[in-house]
């Protein structure tokens, strides 16, 4: 029986707050039939010169093929920028018209950063996956509807943590067949908004 998890190669052996996610994530698409994950891929520019002395220029937290394709995943694992922003606000004093001004453009700034790094994601996949790549968000909180929005119209499929085992099994085996449980769930959905009206 071969190990479902190996771990190979020495750079960033530092743990990191979002591991777990990764790690989870990893985990779910092994046990649906990724045969093989890379984790932690780093992209640098080759240069004639001075090979591999350059900085990377992106970090792919997890990478797979699956169906003919390359799949790259994204994961984060902590609450939005904006959560950053309201906490902050509560803990300050009253402030002046300027300065409500000044920190709603510093929300706006930070709430802008989830959409950034989708793109990021997607120039990433077209740089190493082309065409037939495919971006996963793996988010632990709620996306904002415009984030939402520019994922779907990107075809960047976004699942959160809390349904990471379904969420991922749609992706992978978008043809399976519904199970009895998802059956049930789904008449009692429809049994409830039949007797609303």
């Amino acid at each position: 029986m071969r190990p479902l998890l190996a771990i190979g190669g020495e750079a960033d052996r530092d743990p990191k707050e979002g591991d777990a996610l990764e790690f989870a994530t990893a985990g779910v698409l092994l046990k649906l039939g990724v045969a093989r994950i890379q984790r932690r891929v780093r992209l640098k520019v080759k240069s004639g010169l001075h090979v591999g002395t350059r900085l990377p220029h992106a970090e792919i937290d997890l990478r797979f093929t699956w169906g003919g394709r390359l799949w790259l995943v994204d994961c984060k694992d902590r609450m939005p920028a904006d959560n950053l922003a309201e906490g902050l606000r509560r803990m300050l004093p009253p402030l002046s018209s300027e300065q409500e001004k000044l920190f709603d453009r510093i929300r706006k700034e930070l709430s802008i950063n989830q959409t950034k790094v989708m793109k990021e994601d997607l120039l990433t996949v077209r740089e190493t996956g082309g065409l037939l790549g495919q971006v996963v968000c793996v988010r632990k909180s709620e996306l904002p509807e415009e984030v939402v929005q520019y994922a779907r119209h990107n075809h960047i499929d976004v699942v959160q943590k809390n349904d990471l085992v379904a969420g991922l099994l749609r992706l992978l085996l978008p043809g399976r067949p519904a199970e009895s449980e998802q059956l049930t769930g789904l008449a009692r959905q429809f049994f409830r908004s039949a007797h609303a009206i």
